[in-house]
């Protein structure tokens, strides 16, 4: 496991339960799966790094843990013979996570990862992640100005703050129950 530091390479080889922290590249010769956890902002650099050491790539995994990142940053590592995967959690409970990339490099993140009482792991398709992002925040952040507004009028009407907060929740759940059966048609009713 390479990471931003020995320290964060230690408690990521602790949390997948696999694997051996590394300084440098070159001091994992043997590995055939390669994990690299560091910052958004220090991914060109890692690739750098691990590009510059003196390892043969063909048959070997990179997976790399990043939420924005799609597989193509590894596409040279790919025309040496790797298969690569990005993958990072979905939720702050990390029981979910997303995944994309070349079909071996999925299979190894499920194994690493899934387990099906604890954590899930869910394929999208390569090259999908900027879409899945939009998506993800239509669902998340897009949707929040409208919660709020909805728990302003409900206490402008005259309802206490956990009354107003409890109503935009049922409301909320019940159109999201009828988009979930009715899909597009929900919206023009």
């Amino acid at each position: 496991m390479k990471s931003g530091s020995f320290h964060a390479s230690s408690r990521a080889v602790n949390a997948l339960g696999a694997g051996v922290p590394v300084s440098h590249a070159n001091e994992a010769r043997r590995a055939g799966i390669w994990v690299v956890s560091v910052a958004g902002s220090d991914l060109p650099s890692a690739l750098t790094e691990l590009k510059g050491a003196t390892l043969e790539w063909a048959g070997r995994v990179l997976l790399i843990l990043d939420s924005t990142a799609e597989s193509c940053v590894g596409e040279e590592f790919r025309t040496r013979g790797a298969a690569v995967a990005t993958f990072a959690p979905i939720d702050t409970e990390e029981s979910r996570y997303i995944v994309e990339g070349d079909t071996d490099a999925v299979r190894v993140v499920r194994s690493l990862i899934e387990d099906s009482r604890i954590r899930r792991v869910i394929e999208i398709k390569k090259g999908g992640k900027a879409t899945y992002l939009a998506g993800a925040q239509a669902a998340t952040q897009n949707i929040l100005p409208y919660v709020a507004e909805a728990v302003e009028c409900f206490q402008a009407a005259g309802l206490s703050t956990p009354e107003s907060k409890s109503l935009a929740e049922v409301l909320l759940t019940g159109a999201l129950r009828s988009y979930f059966r009715a899909g597009r048609r929900a919206i023009k009713s």
